[in-house]
């Protein structure tokens, strides 16, 4: 109906036009309340309703082409006919995740997450050269041409969450600030108290009851990895922080209810002890995802690479906060076989005892106070 009325508008337009036109051309006489209007004002009239026509006629084309190519795309069928969704993209079969032999999870050979998004080309051309690859996503923005993409090239999906949450920078923006006070009043905690004192809450055990809430729900979307940022902001810089951190998260993902983690901004302190604790079996190994992201200026890349190498774990170097990405190879194959293969149960062999000697039969003493006829008293021992 709208396009029947523009239409309209617009032979109206160009009789007007022609109306002004012809008026001029013949000399006709045109009033208007009994005065006579002159031929430049006709020549104006004429003009602005030729160019009315045109624009109304230009805005029904650029409201049909949408549409055209939308029905193009879609391959949309007849009225009255159903429509069929479009078809998921299939993943490549001829990526393995597991080893045949073993069993064993495999790594991805290759890490790729920027927060705007790694575009689908990206992903393609990663996938044709690495096979396994695992692409990150930032929880606040995930494209669906990336997502799709990524999932047809069977890609191992990451997701980045902000944890405490924390300012870009030295100061806090305003929707940061915002998204934090949603997100801890979802967990129970009280935001219409002043800022200090539900921030406080939200440092000591929201933050902590909403991530994990978070990692997994995205656990069941199809993730099989998180990074969570801004631990500083809870767990200060002390490594023993950390390490009791990562004890109470395996204890969720041993049962899987999250995903495994990939490590963000470790200083070399605490990779050390995270280190320590994975091969003095306080941490599991497979708890952790293969890839350690460091931002620009969080530390010795070098250094925090050679740590988290000795555990399998290959170090990927990130540019800073304002505009965070991170790619690198994983390259590690030798050192992640040797530490995640199963080791084959420890066989205690037991040491033979001597059989134990016959024991003797007990003596039989007759009481020396016993009457002829009495009881007698048996009293064990060796003779």
């Amino acid at each position: 109906m709208g396009q029947l009325f523009s239409i309209l508008s617009i032979l109206v337009f160009l009789g007007v036009a022609a109306l002004m036109v012809l008026g001029v051309l013949f000399g006709w006489p045109w009033t208007f309340v009994g005065v006579p209007v002159p031929e430049w004002v006709s020549a104006i009239i004429a003009v602005t309703a030729l160019v009315l026509a045109l624009g109304l006629w230009f805005e029904i084309r650029r409201a049909r082409r949408p549409v055209a190519d939308d029905q193009r795309t879609r391959n949309q069928p007849t009225r009255g006919a159903t429509r069929e969704a479009t078809p998921e993209p299939q993943p490549r079969p001829e990526v393995v995740w597991h080893d045949p032999t073993t069993g064993m999870r495999l790594p991805a050979n290759y890490f790729m997450f920027a927060s705007a998004g790694v575009s689908p080309k990206k992903i393609r051309e990663a996938a044709d050269r690495y096979g396994r690859i695992m692409v990150g996503f930032d929880s606040g923005n995930v494209p669906d041409a990336s997502m799709r993409a990524a999932r047809q090239a069977s890609a191992e999906l990451e997701v980045y969450v902000e944890g405490p949450g924390g300012p870009t920078g030295n100061a806090w923006l305003p929707d940061e600030a915002a998204r934090i006070k949603i997100a801890a009043a979802s967990v129970g905690v009280d935001t219409s108290k002043s800022q200090s004192a539900w921030m406080k809450e939200w440092n000591d055990w929201g933050w902590k009851e909403f991530t994990f809430k978070q990692l997994e729900s995205y656990l069941h979307k199809g993730y099989s990895s998180g990074e969570i940022d801004n631990l500083y902001r809870s767990l200060g810089d002390e490594p023993e922080a950390y390490v009791g951190f990562y004890a109470e998260y395996a204890q969720r993902q041993v049962a899987g209810r999250l995903p495994r983690l990939v490590l963000k901004n470790q200083s070399e302190a605490q990779l050390e002890a995270i280190v320590k604790a994975v091969n003095a079996g306080e941490l599991p190994r497979s708890m952790f995802s293969d890839f350690h992201i460091s931002e620009k200026g969080t530390g010795d890349r070098k250094k925090q690479n050679q740590l988290s190498s000795r555990i399998g774990i290959r170090t990927v170097p990130s540019n800073d906060t304002y505009n965070y990405d991170a790619y690198g190879e994983f390259g590690l194959d030798t050192q992640y076989a040797a530490l995640m293969t199963p080791k084959p149960p420890v066989q205690v062999a037991t040491a033979t005892e001597p059989p134990l000697a016959p024991m003797p039969a007990p003596t039989v003493v007759a009481s020396a106070e016993a009457a002829p006829g009495s009881d007698t008293t048996i009293r064990g021992g060796r003779a």
